[in-house]
């Protein structure tokens, strides 16, 4: 850095700054929090759901959706978005999980697949472009 004579300051460009990385939507970012979120809470409401033998199944599908939620969650939280496209799948299954009590999952699917109606959140993942899915 180096200062002129009329005092500004001239801060030395990189050589990425020619490389333009558009920002991750807020939209998307928020997604990622909540899915992180509730891949957590699912994990622990498996582990709780383990005791009674009875419930084991509830179980087993409670803590495989929060697995899956926090490699999802994983994959759209740095700021290139390493996922191709949104996980539809997983809302859906997160929708179902209702089924276990656990009622965050259920509002997080219902959001995601609100939020994967907005077209500046498809365009965060790496897979899509203006006219949708390559």
């Amino acid at each position: 850095m180096t200062i002129d004579t009329s005092g500004n300051r001239n801060e030395p460009s990189s050589p990425d700054s020619s490389v333009a990385v558009p920002a991750k939507p807020t939209a998307l970012r928020t997604l990622a929090i909540l899915v992180l979120i509730s891949g957590m809470m699912d994990c622990l409401l498996g582990v709780v759901w383990v005791f009674p033998i009875v419930t084991a199944p509830l179980s087993a599908y409670c803590i495989w959706v929060g697995v899956r939620e926090l490699k999802y969650a994983a994959a759209i939280l740095p700021d290139p978005v390493l996922a191709n496209e949104p996980a539809r799948g997983l809302a859906t299954m997160q929708i179902v999980n209702l089924a276990t009590g656990s009622v965050w999952s259920f509002v997080v699917g219902i959001l995601s697949h609100v939020y994967y109606r907005n077209p500046a959140v498809l365009r965060g993942f790496r897979g899509f472009s203006e006219k949708g899915p390559s």
